[in-house]
C-alpha cells in the first residue's frame, strides 16, 4: 500500500506539470471506459440477455440461424427448412413437449392501409402455434392459435407493440378491425407484449405477423407451401427442462434423413443417397 500511494503521489506530481498531457490522457480513458460500456450494452442486448420470453433456455433452434445452410464434402447442414418439411417434424415431433413452431426467414414488406394513404411496413410469416411456442402474451387481444393458420380462415394478424403504438397510438377500439395489407384485408386480433419484438433481437423488427397460410397475399407470388424442397422457413422447438441437446441433435438429424429418402427425387443416384447420409442438423 505504501508504494501504491508513493506511485499515485509521483502520478499526481508529474500531471500538474504538463496539463496538457494530463487532459489528453483524461480524455482518452473517459474514451475507453465509454466504448467498452457501449460494447458490452450491445453484448448484453445481443448475446447476453436472454428473449422476453417463458423459459427461453427451453428453446431450441434447429440449425445456427444462417439463411442458407452449408454444402460442402463433409456434411450438408440444414439451417432453413421446407413447409413440408416443418409439417413432417411437428407430426413426428419426439423431442418438443411445448411444440415445434415456424416463421420465415426474412421479413416480408407489405402495404397497408389504414384510414388514409397507404404505407410500407415490415412483416414475418408466422405458424399458428408460433406465439404459444415461444411463451409470448398478449397486450391487447389475442394470439395466433392453429385455426388462424388454415387456408380456409379468415385472414388475420397481430401488432408489435412498437407498431400499435407509434400507427395506432395504443388505440384498444383497434382489435376486430381490418387492416389493408397488400390489398387483402386482415383482421387485427391482437397485439404482442411489449417486450417482445421476435424469435431473434433485430435492429429492424416487425411491424406485425402474418400467418404462413397467407404466403400468396403477404409476398404476392406463387405460394412455397406446395414445394418440398423450397427451403424458407427457420424451425424452433420448446424441449422438456433438462433435455440432452446432443440427443435431440441426433435424433432431428436421423428424422431429416427418413424425410430426405422418402421424396425419391433426392435418391435417384448413389451420389444423392449419399449426401442425404451426411445431412445433418445442428440444434
Amino acid at each position: 500500500m505504501e508504494t501504491l500511494v508513493q506511485d499515485l503521489r509521483y502520478a499526481l506530481r508529474m500531471l500538474r506539470r504538463a496539463p496538457g498531457f494530463a487532459a489528453v490522457a483524461v480524455l482518452t480513458l473517459a474514451l475507453g471506459i465509454g466504448a467498452n460500456t457501449a460494447i458490452f450494452s450491445l453484448l448484453d442486448g445481443l448475446l447476453l440477455r436472454p428473449l422476453p420470453v417463458r423459459q427461453p433456455e427451453q428453446l431450441v433452434l434447429f440449425g445456427t440461424g444462417s439463411n442458407w445452410g452449408v454444402v460442402s464434402g463433409i456434411s450438408r447442414r440444414y439451417d432453413i427448412f421446407s413447409y413440408a418439411q416443418y409439417r413432417y417434424f411437428r407430426e413426428e415431433n419426439k423431442f418438443f413437449p411445448g411444440g415445434i413452431a415456424a416463421f420465415s426467414s426474412w421479413q416480408s414488406p407489405v402495404r397497408v392501409r389504414w384510414n388514409g394513404d397507404p404505407a410500407m411496413a415490415h412483416s414475418k410469416m408466422v405458424s399458428g402455434n408460433y406465439f404459444s411456442t415461444l411463451g409470448v402474451n398478449p397486450a391487447a387481444g389475442r394470439l395466433f392459435t392453429d385455426q388462424d393458420d388454415r387456408p380456409e380462415s379468415a385472414p388475420v394478424a397481430v401488432l408489435s407493440y412498437r407498431y400499435w403504438t407509434s400507427k395506432f397510438n395504443r388505440d384498444p377500439a383497434i382489435l376486430g378491425r381490418s387492416l389493408d395489407v397488400n390489398g387483402t384485408p386482415f383482421l387485427i386480433v391482437g397485439v404482442a407484449a411489449p417486450e417482445f419484438s421476435g424469435e431473434t433481437l433485430e435492429a429492424d423488427p416487425a411491424d406485425l405477423w402474418l400467418p404462413i397460410s397467407r404466403y400468396v397475399q403477404v409476398t404476392l407470388s406463387p405460394s412455397l407451401l406446395q414445394e418440398p424442397l423450397s427451403r424458407w422457413l427457420w424451425l424452433i422447438g420448446r424441449a422438456a427442462p433438462g433435455a440432452d441437446l446432443n440427443q435431440i441433435t441426433a435424433g432431428l438429424t436421423v428424422q431429416l434423413h427418413q424425410w430426405l429418402q422418402s421424396h425419391e427425387e433426392n435418391a435417384t443416384t448413389a451420389e444423392a443417397r449419399d449426401a442425404i447420409q451426411k445431412a445433418v442438423i445442428r440444434a
